[in-house]
């Protein structure tokens, strides 16, 4: 079957939505007592390229309600007054200050407190061990590379809440087919998280659910300690990273069965471990003070509904640009057809030196007028995949929001209290020659 029927086919689902009630037990809609839902975006090879989720207040589905039309207005309830009897006292937080003075409201109480990230430490390092004994258990030491945790609490950028969201990989290496792959790494990952477990780790309301889309997982959900966690257990091969750019395995280009190799959840390892190395301890704080702020303005969140920026394009952004105020600078006075992280010259010299094929590829001009990225409103390269345009995900009424919004930011310190319009009708562009 090619890409496109693939993508017209009504078997390949893109997005699953499961409703929970205050029990988490499953319910059908928003409107039958959820109080919450997991949501599941699926790639067009129907792997899981992202899961979040959603409030449910009183039957109306948050998702749906953040971004509106027209302008979107924050209440005076969601900003802060300065005390009285200190400078500028009675005035809004924000008024007459600079971006350091933001950067540094937004940065109070930022970092998940002690307590959450004992939980999610203990959490990490029991269940990963229990995966270990597992995969001796069942005789699958040679069929397992490694098990990694992925996400932005491994990499230090994650933000204070009362719900932790943990992704363990079970790394298979590539010799173990996609089929074989799927069915062990759910085998795993059930047999690892079972009610008797759950009971002896003290974890309540306990549900574990058989994810059988694209990619076949476990996941489970409980409550432990005043936090409810969600731990999926996702199997994903093991690929290096030159063979992820040139989409082989063993230097070809098709499984055995002939199907081409696409590539999905096999970068998420070299994705971490890509940003545990460059970003120092400064500029991780500066991604999540990026993430807080987007949160607040509106500009976060890559889902279908919002198509804003992802928590790890907020990493690549302080990657390529440094910090929290010059990120704001850049998308301030963004210039249309620019492309953050174009590879260098040593970066192309290195893949050149790996066999990559970087003919007429990886330039300004080829992510402008490629067939998968002209469209895009905003280029920025995954650094561990030169082929993948992250910045696709962000639509152009959301960049259209970014834009004005980093441009009053610059002028006023603040966030604006409204903001319009919805594209790039109502913007001043410089387009970069």
């Amino acid at each position: 079957m090619t890409d496109e029927e693939i993508i017209k086919s009504p078997e390949a689902i893109r997005r699953m939505e499961y409703f929970f009630n205050e029990n988490r037990e499953p319910v059908d809609s928003a409107t039958d007592g959820a109080v919450f839902k997991n949501v599941y975006l699926y790639d067009d090879k129907g792997e899981l390229e992202e899961s979040y989720s959603v409030d449910i207040i009183d039957g109306v589905d948050q998702e749906y309600v953040e971004d509106k039309e027209e302008a979107e207005e924050f209440e005076e309830g969601d900003r802060e007054r300065i005390p009285k009897g200190e400078p500028n006292g009675g005035q809004w937080v924000g008024d007459n200050q600079s971006v350091s003075d933001l950067k540094s409201e937004l940065q109070k109480n930022i970092e998940p407190t002690e307590k959450e990230t004992k939980i999610q430490t203990k959490i990490d390092v029991d269940v990963r061990a229990r995966i270990q004994d597992k995969i001796t258990e069942l005789g699958l030491e040679d069929k397992v590379d490694y098990i990694e945790t992925q996400g932005s609490y491994i990499k230090g950028t994650d933000l204070p809440s009362k719900g932790s969201d943990m992704d363990i990989f079970v790394v298979f290496n590539s010799d173990v087919s996609e089929e074989e792959r799927k069915a062990l790494g759910l085998k795993i990952g059930m047999a690892v998280m079972t009610p008797e477990y759950a009971k002896s780790q003290g974890w309540n309301n306990f549900k574990v659910d058989e994810k059988q889309g694209g990619n076949k997982y476990a996941e489970a959900f409980f409550d432990v300690d005043g936090q409810t966690v969600e731990v999926q257990i996702v199997p994903t091969r093991n690929m290096d990273k030159y063979d992820i750019i040139k989409k082989e395995i063993n230097g070809k280009t098709e499984t055995a069965d002939g199907k081409k190799i696409s590539i999905g959840m096999e970068r998420t390892p070299h994705q971490t471990k890509f940003m545990n190395e460059k970003l120092s301890d400064e500029q991780k704080l500066d991604v999540r003070t990026l993430k807080k702020f987007m949160k607040e303005t509106g500009l976060y969140d890559s889902s279908v509904k919002s198509q804003g920026f992802s928590g790890y394009s907020t990493e690549v952004l302080i990657y390529n640009l440094g910090s929290f105020d010059k990120v704001v600078d850049y998308l301030a006075d963004y210039k249309m057809g620019e492309v953050i992280g174009e590879p260098s010259e040593t970066e192309i010299k290195d893949l050149v030196d790996h066999g990559v094929d970087v003919t007429g590829k990886y330039t300004k001009e080829w992510y402008n007028t490629h067939e998968g990225f002209k469209n895009n409103k905003i280029h920025m390269t995954d650094p561990v995949d030169p082929n993948r345009d992250i910045g696709g995900a962000i639509s152009e009424a959301k960049l259209a929001k970014t834009i004005l919004t980093m441009k009053y930011v610059k002028e006023h310190g603040k966030a604006p209290d409204k903001i319009e319009p919805t594209s790039m009708n109502g913007v001043s562009l410089t387009f970069t020659s």
